[in-house]
């Protein structure tokens, strides 16, 4: 019997609910025990279509053709030290095609200017498969030894790093690598350039009457070439019985001249000509510097934890010789805010 705070319709209600609750966890059930069976049977149905629907995705930064207002990019670029670290970790093998500074199909020679700050290496001549006879350095060789992750993204921004910009002459560095990055096992390894692969890969100066396995460490804007994996960057126990372009040099500068007159890449869109007649390497900030606008984030020195997000390093703007309004009309004149020289690039 209902208590007497209890009608009949209460009770009717509850019955009411109680039911509902039933047929609920009933339903939850159901479907809970249909999800996999659902799943299953979408996957299946997926299988079976023998040509699936191709989606075209633009190669090319997406802009407004004809009027209208051209898109911008902002780059957020979380640049830390280990994106200096090797962007080749595998053994070097001649028919894999490294990308870097150096043309992979070129041999080089080290150019040891009474300049320091003007040595790097020249191309030489054309390589043979990536190999080159014991007459030079490989450029292929020479990315897979010594490139690193950042400056493959900046190879396909820019062009690379400049640290030589004259009119005549181009020179691209790599980038400076920390000091506890020689002959680590973590973000630059030591690498191994197998005995079999030597004459391919170096000169015959360099290697002299040694006939083993060399060894590659690098560290700051330097690569050593040695017989074993000793000492420090400072003081590198890895040069010993090496040969005659070891002499007087402990170590060689990671930089090599690119876009003279003889790069073959003058010819394949990585050398730009520019009206003054020379060529400079360019990336796709440059080739696409007309069709979008670009700002640049990035970290402050400040590792505390209160530091929350990046800050704006380059404002919004076009970065070439040419400036447009909200309309994506173009403006007259030169771009006051151009980042490099149109005439000579």
């Amino acid at each position: 019997m209902p208590s007497n705070n209890t009608s009949p319709k209460d009770i009717t209600h509850k019955q009411n609910y109680n039911n509902m609750t039933n047929t609920s966890n009933w339903l939850r059930r159901l479907i809970w025990a249909a999800i996999p069976l659902i799943g299953a049977a979408s996957f299946y149905a997926l299988s079976q279509v023998a040509n699936p629907l191709a989606v075209n995705l633009s190669a090319e930064p997406l802009y407004a053709k004809g009027s209208g207002a051209k898109p911008t990019i902002s780059l957020a670029l979380s640049v830390e030290f280990p994106t200096v670290g090797a962007q080749y970790l595998d053994s070097y093998t001649v028919a894999t095609e490294y990308v870097g500074y150096f043309d992979a199909d070129s041999c080089y020679t080290y150019n040891n200017n009474a300049d320091e700050a003007l040595r790097r290496f020249d191309r030489l001549g054309a390589a043979t498969a990536h190999t080159c006879g014991g007459n030079g350095f490989s450029g292929n060789f020479m990315n897979w030894a010594t490139g690193s992750a950042i400056d493959v993204l900046r190879l396909g921004l820019t062009g690379g790093d400049r640290i030589k910009d004259e009119e005549n002459l181009t020179i691209l560095q790599r980038a400076v690598i920390r000091n506890s990055f020689f002959n680590s096992s973590g973000n630059f390894p030591s690498k191994t350039l197998a005995a079999a692969l030597v004459d391919g890969a170096v000169p015959s100066t360099l290697k002299g009457a040694y006939a083993g396995d060399i060894k590659i460490a690098n560290c700051l804007n330097r690569v050593h070439f040695g017989t074993t994996q000793t000492g420090t960057c400072d003081t590198p126990g890895n040069n010993a019985n090496l040969g005659a372009n070891l002499s007087s040099n402990k170590f060689f500068y990671t930089r090599v001249q690119v876009c003279e007159t003889t790069d073959p890449r003058t010819v394949d869109g990585f050398c730009l000509k520019y009206p003054s007649g020379n060529f400079k390497p360019v990336g796709n900030l440059q080739k696409y510097s007309d069709r979008v606008r670009i700002a640049a984030f990035g970290y402050l020195k400040d590792d505390t934890l209160a530091r929350y997000g990046g800050v704006l390093r380059a404002p919004m703007k076009f970065i070439g010789p040419n400036t447009y309004d909200e309309n994506g009309a173009l403006l007259a004149g030169v771009n006051s805010k151009v980042e490099w020289d149109p005439v000579t690039g």
